[in-house]
Order: C-alpha cells, then structure tokens, then sequence
C-alpha cells in the first residue's frame, strides 16, 4: 500500500495541472508494460494515428518502450503553470544537466540492462544489452536530449496537436468539476474522488491499495504538494511521479474522449445524458444568449417548447435566465460550459452547417 502524507503546507500547494507531453507519453507506453494503464480513448487514437506517425518520432518510441518498470526522471518536465503547452515542456527537458539525464538513466534502465549476479559463483551474465537511445543518451548526456525533443515534437505536431484542443476543453472541464467537489467536500474529498480506490483519512494520509509492491510505504511530499494531472489517455488505474526534490505528481483518468469513437458516427453523450431535444436547445444557447423567441428561430420549433426545454435546463443549473422588461435572455451557466466542452457535437448532426459540411467532405477523403 502506498500512502501519502499531507501536511497543511503540503494541502495548499496541491493544484491541477495539463499537459501535452503527458499525453504523448501514455499514448506510446506499449501495452505489455506492467506500468500500462491506459483506455479505449488512447487505443483509438494509436490506430488513427499510428500510420502518420513520423519517422523522426523514433527515438522517444523507444524510450518509452525500452523498460516495463518506468521512464527517466528527466521526462516529467516541471513548469509552474497550469495549462502547459508542448514548446515550454520541451524547452524544461532540454535545460535538464548531465549528470542527472545519467543519473536517471541509470535508475530507470540499469536493473534490466546492467550486469546480473550469479549467486556468489565465479563471473557475471550479461542482461540483453539496452537499446540504442539509451546508449546514446547516457554517452551525450544533455546534448542528447535536442534530439530527444525533436522526435517529440515531431511525433505531438504530426499525430496529437489537431486534437490537442478538444483533448484541453475537456481537461478543463474534468478539473472544473474537481474543484466543485472540493468547494462542497474539502480537500479530502477532493483527492479520494480522483479514482475510486483512493481513500482519504483524517490523519492528511492518502491511500493507494492497488500500488505495486515496489511502492509500498509512506511517502511524505516535503511541503511541495501534489500536482494533479487529469489524462483522457487513462482509464484502468492511475499513475504516480514522486522525485525528490521535487513536487510529486498523481496522474488521473478523466471521462471518456472528445467526440467519443469517432469511427462510430451519431454518438452523442450529451443526447445520452439529458435528450435529443434539450441537447439541441442548449447547444444553440451555447451559440450565444438568445431570447426566447431566438431560440425558437434557431430550433424552428414553437415558443412553449422551447419554454419546457428552458425551464428543465434552468433546473439542471445549466442555464440561467434574466428577464429585460418583457423579454427573457438565456445564457449558459459554468454547468452548461462544462456539458457542452465535454461533449463536442459529432460531426453528423452538424452536417446541415456550413462547419458540418466541410467536416463531413474532409472525412470522406
């Protein structure tokens, strides 16, 4: 069992963070590797994209898939800011020095590839000797990580920047909806809400039952907190990051993907969660605050039907509604933010838009 200590300190500097660079990671990490915890979003975007992948990407391929215990420390780049983006990740990785691109080389890939004892008896065996990149990093140091980062940056600007965007509103959103629960059920509640076999304990311990025998014990964050990263690449487990020195990181799962299968055309969580005809009508209010009658123009439906959908969406919290003089004007509430980033309208119900039909016309290509 892994347990982490909080302390008041370590309480306030506790926060939520996006990355990029996350995402790319989890998304190479192959799925024999005891560490893979990944979803059917991840897997759907590998066959999507896997034929696009550039050959210049070849080196971070197989850095990730050099080791099943774990990647070189020098990979979590730690930036203070919340919302990251892939240049400065990059640019954080390639200031890290020598002796520590060595030193977690050797953490993360001697065991596997160093010399094995023989039980007392005369000579060493030799593991498979490790891969090239590794070979070639450790020789470089930290002049091999521009290398290291251009096949990063080849591999985010060929196969994950086009959905970078959506991949970010929803990261967003799941964040938005944590620190909700944070207001109504503090800290604690907070934290165990990240994944289910969480559990929070008065005593400011955050356990992890499931944690591999080689994390068992308690762990103390210094007074650094804890940074939380939601990944739409998760979905079985969640990960952790605990350097020293350095604020620790728990890598969580959020819900499922933008979009949902793209190959599946018509799926619609949003229709799912409150109907086809309340999805509808907050959508066009997501278009931006309408009247009633407005609405009804944008639906082509009667003003009492869209006053039925007005009202269950009021009640939901998703919209909010102020009178001006005779009229009333709709807007979205964060709620209503929330649903609509989380649940991106398929391309098939927009095909009568100008925006739907270019979407329809690139995918038939």
């Amino acid at each position: 069992m892994l347990q982490l200590a909080f302390t008041v300190q370590d309480l306030s500097r506790t926060r939520f963070a996006t990355s990029p660079l996350d995402h790319l990671i989890f998304g190479l990490i192959p799925q024999e590797c005891p560490h893979y915890v990944g979803s059917t979003a991840r897997d759907r975007w590998w066959r999507r994209v896997r034929a696009h992948v550039p050959q210049a990407a070849g080196p971070l391929m197989e850095l990730c898939a050099a080791s099943p215990y774990g990647l070189p420390d020098f990979l979590g780049a730690q930036i203070d800011v919340e919302h990251r983006r892939i240049g400065d990740e990059l640019d954080a990785i390639r200031t890290v020095p020598d002796e520590q691109v060595r030193a977690d080389l050797s953490a993360a890939y001697d065991d596997l590839y160093g010399p094995e004892s023989t039980n007392g008896r005369i000579g060493t065996r030799r593991r498979p000797e490790p891969p090239r990149v590794i070979r070639e990093l450790y020789d470089a140091g930290s002049d091999g990580l521009r290398g290291l980062t251009h096949a990063a940056r080849a591999l985010y600007t060929r196969c994950l920047a086009p959905d970078w965007p959506d991949i970010q509103r929803q990261l967003r959103a799941d964040i938005s909806r944590r620190m909700h629960t944070c207001a109504q059920r503090g800290a604690g509640g907070l934290l165990e809400g990240v994944y289910p076999r969480l559990s929070w304990n008065d005593g400011g311990i955050l356990r992890y039952a499931e944690a591999p025998a080689s994390a068992d014990g308690v762990f103390t964050l210094g007074g650094y907190g804890l940074e939380l990263r939601p990944s739409i690449f998760l979905e079985g487990g969640i990960g952790f990051f605990l350097p020293p020195g350095r604020q620790p990181v728990l890598f969580h799962p959020t819900g499922s993907w933008p979009g949902g299968d793209r190959s599946a055309p018509g799926l619609d969580g949003l229709t799912t969660l409150i109907g086809p005809a309340r999805a509808r009508a907050l959508r066009a209010i997501g278009r931006g605050p309408c009247t009633t009658k407005e609405l009804a123009d944008r639906l082509g439906i009667t003003a009492p039907s869209v006053s039925a959908h007005t009202n269950a969406l009021r009640t939901a919290g998703a919209i909010t509604t102020e009178r001006h003089g005779r009229e009333v004007c709709h807007t979205l509430s964060h709620l209503g933010h929330d649903l609509l980033a989380t649940n991106p309208e398929p391309v098939e119900m927009r095909a009568g838009t100008e925006d739907g039909r270019r979407a329809v016309r690139q995918r038939a290509r």
